[in-house]
């Protein structure tokens, strides 16, 4: 299944799941129900404008867009943590409003089980829009299926609060519950926001990045003599990897191709989706003799002293590793 057509389906289902919620307020008047419901109001907003953002992102590249049109994912989950900071004003100021004018509840057996299956399926749509958003390496899914668990966890801490007022009669409880409720949407919104702004600019992930030079040292070769100036950018679910590579000078254009394909198919094996490499070459020079793990270089100006290990500080550098190495 497509992203665009597993997002349709999430849609779907947050369509249902909005307008039941809505009827649930509407019989109960209950403020913390209500920031559920807008919650979910804010889930449809937001998954109308990721399912075009998936449709915009899947388009081919083209002379406009060289690296493609992943980027309105970014943007996507932006105005989707827009939308939860909306939603969370808009339920604490109702919530503090109707707190001074203590409205009748109508709480019944039939609504909290309802608000109990509610929040129970979306925390399953959750789970399974931030799997396919892992699989895919979909920013938009993956923050899709994060708003959602979360959407999940507030409703049950709802349900929970609720129970307590329904067994208590404590109507005042429920205007604090609802901005409670508003306050955590908030602090959703913020995170979302803070990732797709930091996603936009171009932010390196440090994991990510400790996790390729790992996984280059595991499969590295003897002519990679030394990699550096490695840089990662992420364009929806592309990945776009700049490198320089240190290869034995004598090589001709033909060896140093080869060397530069087997590096994009080992970079390649740490990522779901296709990975655009641009390498550049480095012929080598005599002080990378001793590290140097070349067998047999007619050429070698000193004996090889030991390897050095590729790590996140000395791989990112701009520069050949030099006379310090490490074992």
């Amino acid at each position: 299944m497509t992203n665009v057509r597993f997002q349709l389906w999430i849609l779907v289902a947050g369509l249902i799941i909005a307008g039941l919620k809505a009827y649930l307020y509407f019989i109960t008047k209950s403020n913390a129900i209500f920031s559920d419901a807008l919650e979910s109001l804010v889930n449809i907003s937001a998954n109308t404008i990721t399912l075009y953002s998936l449709y915009l992102s899947a388009k081919p590249r083209d002379k406009t867009h060289p690296y493609g049109h992943g980027k309105i994912e970014f943007l996507a989950a932006g105005f989707e943590g827009s939308l939860l900071f909306v939603a969370g004003m808009i339920t604490i100021f109702k919530s503090i409003g109707d707190y001074f004018s203590q409205s009748e509840l109508e709480l019944t057996g039939f609504s909290l089980l309802g608000i109990l299956g509610l929040g129970f399926f979306n925390y399953v749509l959750g789970i399974l829009s931030e799997k396919k958003g892992s699989q895919t390496n979909s920013p938009a899914l993956i923050s899709g299926g994060k708003h959602l668990k979360g959407d999940g966890y507030t409703t049950l801490a709802i349900l929970i609060s609720l129970v307590l007022v329904y067994f208590t009669n404590w109507l005042w409880l429920d205007p604090i519950i609802g901005a409670f409720a508003g306050i955590f949407i908030l602090y959703q919104g913020f995170k979302v926001v803070k990732s797709s702004i930091l996603d936009i600019m171009g932010t390196a992930d440090e994991t990510i990045l400790e996790k390729i030079i790992a996984h280059l040292q595991e499969k590295r070769k003897d002519p990679w003599i030394d990699i550096h100036n490695l840089r990662i950018l992420k364009f929806g679910s592309e990945y776009h990897v700049d490198a320089h590579v240190t290869l034995p000078y004598y090589y001709s254009n033909l060896l140093v191709h080869a060397e530069m394909k087997d590096m994009h198919e080992v970079i390649n094996q740490h990522f779901n989706s296709e990975v655009e490499l641009f390498i550049h070459p480095d012929p080598c020079e005599p002080f990378c003799c001793h590290y140097c793990e070349m067998n047999n270089c007619t050429v070698r100006k000193q004996a090889f002293e030991g390897q050095i290990k590729w790590t996140l500080d000395n791989v990112l550098k701009n520069e050949k590793h030099g006379a310090k190495f490490i074992f």
